[in-house]
């Protein structure tokens, strides 16, 4: 693995994986697929500011898709003074861990189940991306892009197709 652009990779994943819950959460109703969406790129964000300060693959496989571990393996590296809204990202981690990494999101799993809007979902994955893109260097037009809205035809084209 390539130390210097890893970390890059990983966290141009947590983007794709973020553009594809706005686009969802934008034009269409599948909100666990959304939520996962949402997850998968905060767990990537967090694994890439890990191998930026030096972790390697194997210790983020211990991580596993323990979003909690991987915040508080990313907070002694400084991340807390990047964030906009640290106690919320926090909150929404902790709340919305038990379902990720039980992978109810992605397996039919009975039961009542109390998580966090996907507002707040949203919310956390944006700010955590946007901070974590930040502190690893990611140049601000790879940053801002981000955010573009798609306009109704590549909309529908990519709902129906």
């Amino acid at each position: 693995m390539d130390h210097k652009t890893y970390h890059i990779g990983l966290w141009r994943y947590a983007r794709d994986f973020f553009w594809a819950a706005e686009r969802l959460r934008r034009y269409d109703s599948t909100e666990n697929v959304t939520i996962y969406l949402y997850c998968h790129s905060m767990e990537l964000s967090l694994k890439a500011l890990l191998i930026y300060h030096g972790s390697t693959e194997k210790e983020l496989r211990t991580i596993g898709h323990d979003l909690i571990d991987a915040w508080d393996r990313s907070t002694r590296t400084g991340l807390n003074q990047h964030l906009a809204d640290f106690r919320g990202v926090k909150a929404v981690i902790e709340l919305i861990n038990p379902y990720y990494q039980g992978k109810e999101f992605e397996y039919l799993v009975p039961g009542i189940k109390q998580f966090p809007s996907l507002a707040d979902i949203h919310n956390a994955s944006e700010d955590l991306l946007q901070s974590v893109g930040k502190t690893i260097d990611i140049p601000i037009t790879q940053l801002s892009r981000q955010l573009q809205p798609i306009d109704e035809t590549t909309a529908s084209a990519l709902i129906t197709n």
